[in-house]
């Protein structure tokens, strides 16, 4: 448990602090008012209780999609015994040589328009309202923790732990963006905020009346 929490600790605050100005922004002031009714009317924060959460769920995928915490070239080999043969939508094959090394990346994975249209566009309302086969096409291009037996091995614990800090964060208060100016995201491996002068986000909070 120790090992994973310390794994994961950048990329998972990366993907909070990105989820955050999100929310924070006043364009996505109805989104955080859905955010923060949802997770109000909750008497627990239990691991079973939050996956029920379809807003929550939304606007974490949604932030893993558009600002994916490891965005960078991730690589593989193709296997060393056959040629893979890569069939592509339009109906045009690739032949892949055995021991190619290649290279995949989050980043344009996530930005296909032809499975998430207005990919630069931050919207969790395709986790939600999309029909179950576009659910399952996007699913299947997300690679915000890669894919296969080399994919992140603290996936389950890293969601929980989003899920958790979100709904406990936006139960109690309400954001207000102040200065997201430096929310730039490094294109490197890692995807963090560039930040300025040592300064990455500035939000308001404001406590919630119960």
């Amino acid at each position: 448990m120790v090992d994973h929490i310390f794994a994961g600790f950048d990329t998972g605050s990366i993907t909070l602090m990105f989820l955050a100005w999100q929310v924070s922004k006043p364009e996505n002031s109805d989104w955080q008012q859905q955010l923060c009714c949802e997770v109000a009317r909750l008497d627990t924060l239990d691991s079973r209780t939050l996956d029920k959460q379809p807003v929550l769920h939304a606007v974490i995928m949604e932030s893993l999609r558009l600002h994916a915490p490891v965005g960078g070239n991730q690589v593989r080999i193709s296997p060393s015994n056959r040629t893979v043969l890569l069939q592509h939508p339009d109906n045009i094959s690739t032949e892949i040589p055995p021991g190619t090394r290649i290279h995949a990346q989050a980043w344009s994975l996530h930005r296909n328009p032809a499975v998430f249209p207005e990919p630069d566009s931050w919207n969790p309302d395709r986790w939600l309202s999309s029909s179950s086969s576009q659910i399952l096409e996007m699913n299947r291009w997300f690679w915000a923790f890669g894919s296969g037996s080399r994919m992140c091995a603290g996936t389950n614990l890293a969601m929980i732990e989003q899920k958790s800090v979100t709904a406990a964060v936006w139960r109690a208060y309400k954001t207000e963006l102040v200065d997201g100016e430096a929310m730039v995201q490094n294109m490197g491996f890692i995807g963090g905020p560039l930040g300025k002068d040592g300064i990455y986000l500035t939000v308001r909070l404001t406590v919630v009346e119960v």
